[in-house]
């Protein structure tokens, strides 16, 4: 799910010629091409780790929109990364696909901007009407 969540996002954000980083993480945290994560092994979810990376790819000076992309929940608390990079204008939405409520809820208590969807297929309706609210279009 998450995979196919990120491929759709990234070709999205290719057509619209905005610059995409790529930070895969399971038990480890790597930056790469997308096709990249599928040679991974599934467990774990080093979120940590993750923003921990964006914050050093992030250039502030740019606008910046981070999608943390999950099928799992939340592990670790990335707080202190999110908010420090929101306190620099950068917005953060988190998305987590096919999640049960047990995880959405952690996932809506970590992020203040998180979408929780039942499969891929809702993505594309409930990411525009929060990109829409964000930018205020």
């Amino acid at each position: 799910n998450t995979y196919i969540a990120s491929f759709l996002l990234n070709e999205v954000c290719k057509s619209l010629k905005f610059k995409t980083n790529i930070i895969m993480f399971n038990h480890n945290t790597r930056t790469g091409q997308l096709q990249d994560y599928r040679k991974m092994n599934g467990g774990g979810n080093d979120d940590f780790n993750a923003f921990k990376t964006a914050k050093g790819l992030i250039d502030i000076t740019q606008d910046n929109i981070v999608f943390a992309m999950t099928d799992g929940g939340v592990c670790q608390d990335t707080r202190h990364f999110t908010d420090e990079l929101e306190k620099k204008g950068v917005i953060i939405i988190a998305v987590g696909v096919g999640l049960d409520d047990y995880d959405t809820k952690r996932l809506r208590k970590h992020y203040t901007n998180a979408i929780a969807v039942p499969n891929t297929e809702a993505l594309p309706t409930v990411m525009i009407k929060q990109l829409q609210q964000l930018i205020h279009r």
